[in-house]
């Protein structure tokens, strides 16, 4: 929905039903510890007015060496917060919820 609209995703999450909770990653800058984002994609720079119209507040994505690179990121007004959320939508939409396919 989002592309036919004007607004170019990069890529996106919808969070596992983990917002919030800790998580920790490693890369080639270190160890890293934060909290698991809420659904959230990934949209050039040039997207940002088009989805401001939409009603979304964008705001700039940077890279683990700093370079933002013309990317920005935006919560989803879509998709689940929590795990509970994540299993009602599933009832929801008559879908089985399994684990490790991609989905939660």
């Amino acid at each position: 929905m989002l592309n036919e609209e004007s607004v170019i995703t990069l890529g996106c999450c919808c969070g596992h039903g983990k917002a919030g909770q800790i998580v920790e990653w490693e890369n080639a800058y270190g160890k890293w510890k934060g909290h698991a984002d809420p659904p959230i994609t990934l949209i050039k720079e040039e997207s940002v007015k088009a989805a401001m119209n939409l009603g979304y507040q964008p705001y700039p994505y940077y890279y683990a060496d700093g370079e933002n690179n013309g990317v920005w990121q935006m919560h989803l007004q879509s998709g689940c917060i929590t795990k509970l959320d994540c299993e009602n939508w599933h009832i929801k939409n008559g879908l089985p919820l399994e684990k490790h396919i991609g989905v939660i």
